[in-house]
Order: structure tokens, then C-alpha cells, then sequence
């Protein structure tokens, strides 16, 4: 087996950005993985919620990454994240 990348934790949803940059929904943070094979922390494990992402979607510069019981929009341009929670 040929190994492209060692990740710091395990993957659970994934995208291609515009610029062919992997966008990973791993299950402590977001990360992205550029063509030279560098790794950066969009969310850090600190800012992640203890629940999997189960679905990813970019619209734009927005990143959309669902969860069970809430989703995470986080804004390449920017680097904000807002954390998206049915109201109770």
C-alpha cells in the first residue's frame, strides 16, 4: 500500500477547494492539505466540538460541515467559524 500522507487523526469528510487543496473534517479538527503536501489547521482540536462531521460542502468561500446536531460554517477568506445550532 502506498502511503500519500500521514494524518494527525482520523478523516471523516473531505472536499476539494477551488485551488485542488484537500479540506478534511477529521475527527479533532479541520484541516487542509495543500499540493506540497503541508498540512494547516483551520480548527484546531481546542475549538472542535466532540462530535464526528458526517458531511462537508463548499459554497463559495464557505465551508459547511455537519454533525449530529449541528453544523460548523467556516469562511476560508475570513478564517471565521460559526458553529450553527437548532435553537431549543
Amino acid at each position: 500500500m502506498v502511503s500519500y500522507l500521514q494524518l494527525p487523526s482520523a478523516p471523516f469528510a473531505v472536499i476539494l477547494d477551488k485551488r485542488n487543496n484537500f479540506l478534511i473534517a477529521a475527527d479533532s479538527s479541520l484541516i487542509e492539505i495543500g499540493k506540497d503536501k503541508q498540512i494547516r489547521t483551520l480548527i484546531p482540536y481546542s475549538l472542535w466540538p466532540p462530535v464526528s462531521a458526517n458531511s462537508m460542502l463548499m459554497i463559495n468561500d464557505n465551508i459547511y460541515i455537519g454533525m449530529r446536531e449541528v453544523a460548523v460554517r467556516y469562511n476560508l477568506r475570513s478564517t471565521l467559524s460559526e458553529w450553527l445550532m437548532p435553537r431549543k
